[in-house]
């Protein structure tokens, strides 16, 4: 192992990807694939989870210098870059969780877009981003009258008969 490997820092990355690792897992089952990979010579771990149901989000979480979420559909995606402190650790764990579950919608327009999560809890946690049509195309109000897409919880619900 280099010296970067043994730092105190590094060992915090792997306690922390090894907690997310083992968490989603449990919140999964059979309804994800789950891989775990290094990004090359980089001290950096990746998870890709991959739910079995089209109609949910991926997550993927990139664990280096920050601790980034990201949770993606169809060219759609919210990230979020957090640092490895509890608190922090814990919104990744609650917005797994509410990906998990499905509580995941979008507003989306022109240019931009809003993620909005809903943790266990009821709060919420909303992530805006504009791309470059943004700047072009005017659209006030959007926040209102965009069009909203709620994403599917991995696991299907059961059928009542």
């Amino acid at each position: 192992m280099s010296d970067g490997e043994d730092s105190p820092y590094f060992r915090e990355v792997v306690r922390t990807v090894d907690t997310i690792e083992q968490y989603t897992r449990g919140l999964v089952g059979s309804n994800a694939t789950i891989v775990r990979r290094r990004q090359g010579g980089l001290l950096a771990l990746m998870l890709d989870i991959a739910p079995t149901n089209p109609f949910s989000c991926a997550i993927f979480v990139l664990a280096e210098q920050e601790l980034n979420i990201t949770v993606s559909r169809a060219r759609r995606s919210a990230q979020i870059e957090l640092s490895y402190s509890g608190e922090d650790a814990a919104i990744a764990l609650k917005v797994i969780a509410a990906t998990v579950a499905g509580r995941v919608s979008e507003r989306r327009a022109i240019g931009r877009s809003t993620v909005t999560f809903t943790f266990d809890d009821g709060q919420s946690k909303s992530l805006t981003s504009y791309g470059y049509l943004s700047l072009f195309i005017p659209q006030p109000g959007w926040k209102r009258w965009g069009r909203v897409v709620n994403f599917a919880p991995y696991v299907y619900p059961v059928a009542d008969h």
